[in-house]
């Protein structure tokens, strides 16, 4: 595979124009899309800029004007994912003064849907599988995705502690907590092909009950 295709410098004659007009802004995301089909079906190095181009109804020439490279666009693409998961945990959290179950609840929904569907599911395989020749990959994922929850969750937290509502010593312990209950191994067996797409009935059920399992464990001790 050439530089261009793994992660060179812009081709020579080719300027990174910044797109800023709505219809570019849907043209992109319409190739970042077809970049995600491309990388479902061949990954990381099996899926050439021609492949992505071709899908997209574009050119290599305009790929290469917007992402500079086929690394540049994998990293659109890490940022991409992880910018649709904050905003649509930031939906399920509702407004700050539901009760801690409902938010819980949301959130705990939003994230099995984003956590494990396709598109998460295909990016962090990616950047496992390119950790040893492209670690940024995984940490644009990690700080784009766990950081952010852990902030988001963290707020939720010291709102309830102030209100007497939970009892938290240490938010980041606790939000990985929540997150383990939320999630468990589930990802990891989508990750290793063991496991389908969970249901929308599974979704739910696992989302009370990490909630309910979070209450308790984080009860204040008066209740």
């Amino acid at each position: 595979m050439s530089d261009k295709e793994t992660g060179g410098d812009v081709p020579a004659g080719h300027v990174r124009h910044e797109q800023t007009s709505p219809g570019s802004a849907q043209r992109r995301e319409e190739i970042l899309a077809a970049a995600f089909q491309v990388l479902e079906e061949h990954g990381y190095r099996g899926a050439s800029t021609l492949a992505i181009a071709r899908r997209a109804r574009t050119s290599k020439e305009t790929l290469y004007n917007w992402f500079g490279s086929k690394h540049g666009l994998f990293t659109a693409l890490v940022s991409s994912c992880a910018e649709s998961m904050d905003a649509e945990l930031a939906r399920a959290a509702g407004r700050p003064d539901l009760p801690p179950y409902e938010v819980l609840q949301g959130l705990a929904t939003a994230l099995l849907h984003a956590a494990t569907g396709g598109r998460a599911v295909t990016v962090t395989q990616v950047a496992i599988s390119e950790s040893c020749s492209s670690p940024e990959f995984g940490r644009i994922l990690f700080d784009e995705t766990r950081c952010k929850l852990w902030q988001r969750f963290a707020g939720h937290l010291e709102r309830w502690q102030d209100a007497g509502l939970v009892a938290v010593d240490d938010t980041d312990a606790a939000s990985e907590t929540f997150f383990g209950l939320v999630v468990g191994d589930l990802l990891l067996r989508r990750l290793l092909g063991i496991e389908q797409p969970t249901t929308p009935d599974e979704i739910e059920r696992r989302a009370q009950r990490a909630s309910t399992q979070f209450l308790t464990l984080f009860a204040p001790a008066s209740r």
